[in-house]
């Protein structure tokens, strides 16, 4: 997802987006069918796109069976 939008992106231009957090150092699909990332893998992601992480705060996304789903919520910029 990143590398197409890192293509389209002019100078300078920003991407942002939401994925929920792990704890990990990678991804992983959950059992409720999401994918998890850790803040790691979310800047090895921007990096392999050549892209520069501008912002990357928590926040909680949803809540699912009464529990708070943490996100991170992420900025990148090109270069």
């Amino acid at each position: 997802v990143l590398m197409p939008a890192a293509a389209r992106l002019r100078p300078g231009g920003r991407v942002a987006f939401t994925v929920e957090r792990d704890e990990g150092n990678s991804f992983r699909l959950t059992d409720s069918g999401r994918y998890v990332h850790s803040e790691a893998h979310v800047h090895d992601a921007a990096r392999d796109a050549g892209l520069a992480i501008e912002s990357v705060d928590s926040a909680v996304l949803r809540y699912e069976y009464g529990e708070a789903v943490q996100a991170l919520v992420v900025v990148m910029r090109s270069g």
